[in-house]
């Protein structure tokens, strides 16, 4: 009989450059997925420009975090969430990303956190 599936979330909290943070956070996600573990990723403060649609990384002469994250489908990451006063502070909304997300507020977040065997955070 298998045992059921610890719940991991990946909290992101930095800016898609300037650190590999962002990116061993993707890498991790990835990882986990595709060995069928039951994870989610949460972006909070300056981890939602990692989501943002237009990056142009090649001034910086960096890879695109965006079209990482574009992946997220295709290894069926669905449980992509956000924090409301995080995207509301940097005038962000939901249509601004690559890939779908759940906005939540504090108290969801807080029950989100609960819900979790592990949490790692970037």
């Amino acid at each position: 009989m298998s045992q059921p599936s610890k719940k991991i979330l990946v909290v992101n909290r930095k800016s898609p450059y300037g650190s590999l943070r962002s990116r061993e956070a993707i890498d991790t996600l990835l990882v986990a997925s595709a060995y069928g573990v039951d994870v989610s990723a949460l972006y909070l403060d300056d981890g939602v420009f990692q989501l943002v649609k237009s990056q142009h990384p090649e001034q910086i002469q960096s890879k695109n975090i965006a079209k990482m994250v574009s992946a997220f489908e295709m290894y069926d990451l669905k449980n992509i969430y956000v924090d409301e006063q995080s995207i509301a502070y940097r005038g962000l909304q939901a249509q601004d990303f690559v890939t779908p997300v759940k906005v939540l507020n504090t108290d969801q977040i807080k029950s989100l956190l609960h819900q979790q065997d592990q949490i790692l955070s970037f």
